[in-house]
């Protein structure tokens, strides 16, 4: 397009605002000087929606004779909002694509350092607005997100179109916003982009992730599925509209959902009233209000789960003004809010108890208070594995610490006996076999893999079974660990002559199989992973500086390395997940260290050759 243009514009995003002229309008609850990301849930006595964040954009509306820049500027801020912002976001789009425009096509999230440059027709009648930054991540339309570093930098959206250019090997948005004059002679965006383009900056402060529960295909666990959500006045009803959308695409062909298609929340917000307990009300079809007494309640437990770690502590459901009576409710159709017991891929009851192999016996090790191979909190296990174990080189125990599973024989063989007496059975041959695993939700389950040809093979009772793992094509598998709930597996090996870290299903729909793999970003070179909490990963990488320590969530977000102590030489790490307050192992010939928390980690005793908690 001819015309004059404008020096490109850079830095932060809320400076660009100012530089346009668009002051960013502030709505605080509450004295501050700082963004804050969460806050309490808000009541005043009346019906209200939740508001748990007490700083949000307030969007403003197109200003009169505004320039191209600053109508693109306001309609970036606007998009960023939670506040009424789809609303007047579309004010600055011309009449004819308003309704055109889907913000809910996804978020592209772009980098810092951008730019913005403006041009105009010779007539004045059209004008153009050339935002230009690296895309740090991309939310896609089912509300998963993937990292910039895993875009295709050609096409990192999959608009595969005028949204992106193709960098040196980095994502970039070159996005070249068009602009005509309305009947007022106001400019007006006429070509919207797919879904919404947000600054990091406020992505961070105004998104967050949440687990979405779903069921294993058998309804004996739920399952979390992180999706991105805003944060604020929002975030619960965006929890339960993700619910009722149904499974991310990855986790889909994973995961049942008791929830009758096409049930929605009757408005977009969740309400509180005047003793703290929200309204949640449901529209659908005839399905809906035909659910007998199991279905409503694994209805109910899905909704109780997904709201289980937001600030919502009571839950009272309607349909389409009458009350939705549930299994579980009080009087008042009253449900408390939390992961039911039953179904927590997380069990209350957990066998804590820490395994170690000294090299010549298999015991029972005492990790708050220490331990010593001469004894001292060191409980040799009775029967064969604690006095002929010299050849056990990785072990799994399992849930209830009742069982043991070891690698023996320079890794041909699995063998599986009880912790007490009786001599181990042979249960898996083959030629490089990796540390085993017990699932134990109700399946009793097995799982090993030879890293020589990733045969991947599932224990039944006495019943060896091949298990298909399309997921794992090439990749070399060096580690891998189930997920507590047992429908998903982190890997880590290589891949095209890299080290990766990566999530795949296990799927169990038809006939049991592993596929969909998913690289996680980290840095270094991963080779162990254990499992710290059913969304987040602890992972040994080696690096510049030796061997670290990473926790890795499993929604793709940067990973956070820890500290760790210098020259420990950690070699395998071991964890027992829980919601909060993990315990996480780490040995190596140099000792063995207990975690504590980010930047300490205490040394409880000398190095192991294998380590496993009873989980």
């Amino acid at each position: 397009m001819s015309g004059s243009t404008t020096p490109p514009r850079r830095g932060r995003f809320t400076r660009g605002l100012q530089l346009l002229g668009l002051p960013l309008i502030l709505a605080v609850v509450g004295a501050c000087g700082t963004i804050p990301t969460s806050g309490p849930v808000q009541s005043v006595g009346r019906a209200g929606p939740i508001a748990d964040s007490e700083v949000e954009i307030n969007p403003a509306d197109p200003l009169p004779g505004a320039e191209p820049s600053e109508v693109v500027a306001g309609f970036l801020q606007a998009t960023a909002s939670q506040l009424h912002g789809d609303t007047v976001a579309r004010e600055y789009l011309a009449t004819g694509v308003r309704q055109d425009w889907n913000p809910g096509a996804g978020i592209t999230v772009y980098g810092d350092e951008w730019t913005i440059s403006e041009g105009a027709g010779g007539d004045g009648s059209a004008g153009s607005v050339l935002l230009k930054a690296p895309v740090t991540g991309h939310v896609n339309a089912d509300g998963s997100y993937t990292p910039g570093v895993l875009l295709d930098p050609d096409d990192p959206t999959g608009s595969a179109g005028e949204i992106t250019v193709a960098g040196s090997g980095e994502p970039e948005l070159s996005f070249d916003f068009e602009l005509i004059r309305d009947v007022d002679g106001e400019w007006r965006i006429s070509n919207p982009p797919p879904g919404r383009l947000v600054q990091e900056y406020l992505f961070n402060r105004f998104y967050t992730t949440a687990a979405v529960y779903y069921y294993d295909p058998d309804f004996r666990t739920l399952v979390p599925d992180p999706v991105v959500v805003p944060q604020g006045r929002q975030n619960a009803g965006a929890r339960l509209r993700a619910l009722f959308d149904g499974p991310t695409q990855w986790l889909a062909p994973s995961v049942r959902t008791a929830i009758p298609e096409g049930t929605q929340l009757s408005v977009g917000s969740v309400f509180l009233d005047a003793e703290g307990i929200a309204d949640v009300s449901l529209v659908g079809g005839p399905e809906l209000t035909a659910m007998g007494d199991e279905t409503r309640s694994r209805l109910r437990d899905q909704i109780v789960a997904t709201l289980s770690d937001s600030e919502i502590s009571a839950v009272r459901l309607s349909v389409a003004g009458d009350p939705f009576r549930v299994p579980g409710a009080d009087e008042r159709g009253v449900v408390q809010v939390q992961i039911p017991a039953d179904l927590d891929p997380i069990p209350v009851e957990l066998g804590e108890q820490l395994f170690g192999s000294t090299g010549e016996s298999v015991a029972t090790i005492d990790d708050d208070r220490g331990f010593d191979l001469d004894g001292t909190g060191l409980v040799p296990l009775a029967g064969p594995w604690g006095t002929e174990a010299e050849d056990v080189e990785a072990m799994s125990p399992s849930l209830t610490g009742d069982r043991l599973a070891a690698v023996t024989d320079g890794g041909t063989r699995i063998q599986q006996g009880s912790t007490g007496i009786g001599e181990p059975l042979d249960m898996v041959s083959g030629t490089d076999l990796l540390r085993p695993q017990y699932v134990d939700d109700g399946r009793d389950e097995l799982w090993a893999i030879d890293a020589a040809d990733n045969t991947v093979s599932r224990v039944v009772g006495r019943d060896v079974r091949s298990v298909s793992a399309p997921g794992l094509a090439g990749v070399e598998v060096v580690n891998f660990r189930i997920s507590p709930d047992g429908g998903r597996m982190a890997i880590v090996g290589e891949r095209d002559g890299q080290s990766v870290l990566g999530l795949v299903r296990i799927d169990r729909l038809g006939e049991v199989a592993i596929d969909g793999w998913r690289t996680l970003p980290i840095d270094g070179e991963p080779f162990d992973v254990a499992w710290m909490s059913d969304l987040t990963l602890m992972v040994l990488a080696e690096g510049q500086g030796g061997a670290g320590v990473w926790r890795v969530s499993t929604d793709g977000t940067p990973a956070t390395e820890l500290t760790t102590p210098d020259g420990w030489d950690a070699e395998s790490i071991a964890a027992l997940p829980r919601h909060r307050n993990s315990r996480v192992v780490v040995t190596g010939q140099a000792g063995t260290w207990r975690y504590v928390d980010d930047a300490t980690w205490r040394e409880v005793g000398p190095g192991l050759q294998a380590i496993g908690f009873a989980a």
